[in-house]
């Protein structure tokens, strides 16, 4: 990165990055999830599974979802930008809420808390994530 503004302007761009895939998650918008990844995503997640191919991590989650009703909030993001300004890394604390279907009473929900230990590359059109790995600390049982 050629200056400290410089840098400070690509963390934010990378967290209204994650933020907008946390929100296209709980709001279905696959499409624009897809938008979100480079095309050789590598994504792992103790339930979803490991996949190589952003295509693929798109259909798996949105089958995961299906008709659930989920809310994921990323919280404490630690961003740092590799020293040439064209990769990043970042750190999300997790906090997770899905119900088994819209009409599901919020007792029938299950929390979940973790990190997100995720990559991203700047393409000429912006920020891209490359790898998201998430862990689970705790899940409560359905």
């Amino acid at each position: 990165m050629s200056a400290p503004l410089d840098a400070l302007g690509a963390i934010e761009a990378i967290k209204v990055l994650k933020a907008r895939y946390f929100r296209y998650i709980d709001s279905k918008q696959w499409t624009d999830l897809r938008a979100l990844f480079v095309d050789d995503l590598h994504f792992e997640h103790a339930v979803i599974g490991t996949f190589e191919r952003a295509d693929a991590v798109t259909t798996a989650i949105a089958a995961r979802i299906g008709d659930r009703v989920t809310v994921h909030h990323g919280h404490s993001p630690e961003v740092e930008i590799s020293a040439d300004g064209w990769s990043a890394s970042g750190i999300w604390a997790l906090h997770s809420f899905s119900t088994p279907g819209p009409d599901a009473p919020a007792s029938a929900g299950r929390q979940a808390y973790g990190h997100y230990y995720d990559q991203f590359t700047r393409s000429a059109d912006g920020w891209l994530i490359s790898s998201v790995r998430l862990v689970h600390l705790y899940k409560e049982p359905w």
